[in-house]
């Protein structure tokens, strides 16, 4: 009987978790899909894309958390990546392409690892711009990276 009911709690905590995180890429996605249309939207001030970036990046930690914590090679890459998602707002266009996106910055792990990152490495870029070219050039990078990003997503979930 012991082992029946501790079988089903098992089953229960893997359903809870599978249904968090569903959850949160559920919510990252939409909060993605409004920041495209926000950055179309001439209205929008940088301010109003900056926070939803942010907020972006915050919904990737615990993602990136999960993610870890069934890639367990990747959690020096991945770990460095989320310690260092608030310094990537603050750098220039340059010094993120260089750092983050080629990952220069970045401890050398295996190709699969560094998938991940792209969750907070892209949001991090459209503060960036929001903050230093916030013009029709810059409206347009937004809307690429967060359709990079739902890309990387996507590729995220078929892991």
């Amino acid at each position: 009987m012991k082992v029946i009911i501790s079988l089903f709690c098992l089953v229960l905590i893997s359903c809870s978790t599978q249904n968090a995180s569903e959850k949160r890429v559920s919510q990252y996605k939409t909060k993605a899909h409004k920041l495209v249309l926000l950055a179309k939207d001439e209205k929008a001030s940088a301010k109003e894309i900056e926070r939803n970036a942010m907020d972006l990046i915050a919904l990737a930690k615990p993602m990136i958390e999960s993610f870890i914590s069934t890639h367990k090679k990747c959690n020096e890459v991945l770990s460095e990546v989320i310690a260092q998602s608030e310094k990537m707002t603050t750098l220039n266009l340059a010094q993120i392409e260089r750092d983050y996106h080629d990952a220069k910055a970045l401890p050398k792990a295996d190709d699969d690892c560094y998938e991940p990152k792209e969750l907070i490495v892209h949001p991090a870029t459209v503060v960036i711009v929001s903050r230093q070219k916030f013009n029709k050039e810059g409206r347009a990078q937004i809307v690429d990276e967060m359709e990079e990003v739902l890309a990387h997503l996507d590729l995220l979930i078929e892991h």
